[in-house]
């Protein structure tokens, strides 16, 4: 499968795709990432030219959110199929947050004891699931497969 793994948690807020920038800011701002390059870059941009084919080996790779669910499983995907997702992060579907966490409202410790779905995603590719308290969404939690 190769690629590091990474993941990542915020406190939920309804917009996914702004959650998602400010988690990249942050990781960048802490120098969350690897390159080879000994130049401090000033921007998630400019890192990501340093990094060139390699990549950070974070998530500092993706460069979007997809908000709906894939129709299918994440492993039921071949290459050809899965490029649209390629370098973004995708919500699971109702089928695998029954087959990873047996809950279609997982809370963060079923989660966190679970990290089975990193078998079926490739490389390049990303997963978010909403984690809940009580049936209240309270974090957003982000993990995938670094490029590398």
């Amino acid at each position: 499968m190769g690629g590091e793994q990474w993941f990542n948690y915020v406190a939920y807020q309804e917009d996914i795709g702004k959650a998602f920038r400010e988690l990249l800011e942050a990781e960048f701002a802490a120098g969350n990432y690897t390159i080879s390059d000994t130049r401090r870059p000033r921007s998630i941009s400019e890192l990501l030219k340093l990094a060139g084919s390699d990549g950070t080996g974070s998530i500092l790779d993706f460069q979007g959110v997809v908000s709906t669910p894939r129709e299918k499983p994440i492993d039921a995907y071949d290459d050809l199929e899965a490029r649209p997702y390629f370098l973004k992060v995708v919500p699971l579907c109702v089928e695998d947050l029954m087959r990873y966490f047996g809950s279609k409202t997982p809370t963060f410790e079923q989660i966190e004891s679970s990290y089975d779905f990193f078998d079926d995603v490739d490389r390049g590719h990303g997963i978010y699931v909403i984690f809940y308290e009580r049936d209240k969404p309270v974090g957003i939690f982000f993990a995938g497969r670094a490029v590398d």
